[in-house]
């Protein structure tokens, strides 16, 4: 348990684009440090590691790489020996002194930073070379933090390149993107002047671009806030029961679509999209500070429907929750506008094998309704009588098995096929169903049985028997192994982890990469593209659809066939 347990954090630091946070875990912010020394003709910031402060956090606030940091302290050796609360660390400053000028540059700078900004000479800004940059249009929906996020740099780098006086930015103002970050040198801001915010912009009290009307120019930022259809940077809460607090025991399942949700961050980051992963242990609890989920584009869990309802509680009501597990969350999306339903239910199978006799059905065809006397029916019975099929009825006890031969004669054909329903969720009464249309089948009757995915988990029945009757299984999770792309994930799995991924693992790819990817495409209202984008997944399909005074569900389900030879083929 334990070593399964170091290996799903060993791949959290090998997964690109993850950051694992929670609320017992969250990195110390890095705070640029005042103090600098000199060696060797270069500048360096004396930095002390607070406890929780990470390389790849270190080396954003000072805008240098890890590997800068690496060779900046090698009697630490930090590669190998990594950080230590209270060490000091050098951290490499852009600009280098002439060994000639190192006893005077300190008195220089400290008399610079103590002397006023009007008395400060001005200094001629030298203009870029166009090949080291690009540029980029401020949209007014737009902030300096977005830009920055978009290519994938820092808001001082952007000040200091472009030389701007504050973080605010102005609609069509041109803004320099360099091409290599890391060159720009950028200067600490003065105590109480770094973070202050920029305010966003009216749209409306911004005069329309020139040739256009005050209506043309409302139309075009409202088309281009529902159009930005591509963002790099996506913030996601996973919320799961993991089972790590105050216990060595671990939640496997959880760990598992853990594992496939830290696949799919890295897929998608080949493709473009960078997502920062926020992970929560609601194991003690679902995380209820409302900045948590303010601060994210869409929130993957919790399991349950009572932690779900908690997690909306606290959430904004423009940020969606997608349930990822738990068929019976469901309901939740009937009537909670903000609920996505990630797993298709068990409704949607006995629709699906409703939709697939309609199509299969031919000349001559019979369809067979069989139930289980004093037993509740399945809704499966409910879909079909609603579809308007023709079909026969026959409903009998166990004990009464070994007699119905007579009955599903009198009510079967012999000259065409006859297509068979069991609403009943009892495996007994399945089984003995099962072994019946087996007898007829022997008698040279052409059976086939629809069915949901529960069937395929009975383990008192003869897989023989399902072949035999040519089961149809309409199903919410199949895996293709022969496809590409599950030979692919096997792959990757098996190396980042050491082990088979499970169901579940297939599960949080799929969420993951879905919902993931449709915020980054989607626009800014990317909920309103999901009915109007299918997705095939490794595991499971979504078909999502609207509920007219709720959420959203998924409707997809997959279909495998038992035929001759014992093969299965998936459609």
């Amino acid at each position: 348990m334990r070593t399964r347990l170091l290996v799903i954090l060993l791949a959290l630091c090998l997964a690109p684009g993850a950051v694992l946070s929670a609320q017992d875990y969250q990195n110390t912010p890095v705070t640029v440090s005042k103090e600098k020394v000199r060696s060797g003709g270069k500048v360096y910031y004396s930095h002390i590691v607070l406890e929780r402060q990470t390389l790849f956090s270190i080396s954003k606030a000072y805008g240098v790489a890890v590997q800068d940091i690496y060779d900046a302290n090698p009697t630490l050796d930090l590669k190998n020996n990594g950080l230590k609360k209270n060490q000091i660390i050098l951290i490499p400053a852009t600009g280098t002194i002439p060994p000639a000028e190192e006893a005077a540059a300190e008195p220089q700078a400290e008399a610079a930073q103590s002397a006023p900004e009007a008395a400060q000479p001005a200094q001629a800004r030298p203009e870029p070379d166009p090949s080291e940059y690009t540029v980029h249009t401020v949209k007014w929906y737009e902030d300096l933090g977005s830009i920055a996020r978009k290519y994938g740099t820092t808001e001082d780098i952007l000040i200091a390149y472009n030389g701007l006086e504050s973080r605010k930015v102005s609609r069509r103002q041109k803004i320099r993107i360099p091409k290599n970050p890391s060159a720009v040198a950028v200067v600490t801001p003065a105590p109480g002047q770094a973070d202050v915010p920029a305010e966003p912009e009216d749209p409306e009290a911004q005069a329309p671009e020139e040739g256009k009307t005050l209506l043309e120019e409302l139309r075009d930022r409202a088309e281009d806030m529902m159009n930005v259809r591509f963002r790099d940077y996506i913030r996601t809460a996973l919320v799961l029961p993991l089972g790590t607090r105050g216990s060595n025991a671990i939640n496997e399942n959880n760990f598992d679509f853990y594992s496939g949700v830290l696949l799919a961050v890295s897929d998608l980051k080949s493709e473009g999209i960078n997502v920062e992963l926020n992970v929560y242990d609601a194991s003690g609890g679902v995380p209820t500070d409302r900045e948590i989920y303010r601060h994210n584009d869409l929130v993957i869990g919790p399991v349950s429907p009572a932690d779900i309802r908690t997690v909306l509680e606290s959430c904004p009501e423009n940020r969606s929750v997608i349930s990822p597990l738990d068929p019976r969350a469901g309901v939740l999306a009937d009537s909670l506008s903000n609920v996505i339903q990630a797993p298709s239910s068990t409704d949607a199978q006995y629709a699906d094998m409703v939709r697939w006799i309609r199509s299969d059905r031919g000349a001559g065809d019979r369809i067979l309704l069989i139930t289980e006397k004093n037993a509740r029916a399945t809704a499966v019975a409910d879909y079909l009588q609603a579809s308007g099929l023709p079909y026969e009825t026959l409903n009998y006890g166990i004990l009464e098995g070994r007699d119905v031969t007579a009955s599903l004669t009198r009510l079967m054909t012999d000259r065409a096929v006859n297509r068979v329903v069991i609403a009943s969720d009892s495996e007994a009464f399945v089984n003995d169903v099962v072994r019946n249309l087996g007898l007829m089948v022997f008698q040279k009757y052409d059976v086939v049985l629809y069915a949901p995915s529960r069937f395929r988990n009975f383990e008192t029945i003869e897989v023989d028997n399902y072949h035999n009757v040519k089961l149809h299984v309409s199903m919410s999770y199949y895996v293709d192994y022969d496809k590409a792309a599950v030979k692919h994930f096997l792959l990757s799995y098996r190396a980042l982890f050491g082990a088979e991924p499970t169901p579940f693992a297939y599960q949080g790819y799929d969420t993951a990469y879905y919902f993931l990817s449709r915020c980054a495409r989607g626009g800014n209202f990317w909920e309103n593209t999901l009915e109007d984008n299918p997705f095939q997944g490794l595991q499971s399909d979504f078909v999502m659809r609207r509920n007219p005074a709720g959420g959203y569900t998924n409707t997809a389900v997959r279909r495998i066939v038992y035929g001759d030879n014992y093969a299965i083929t998936a459609y």
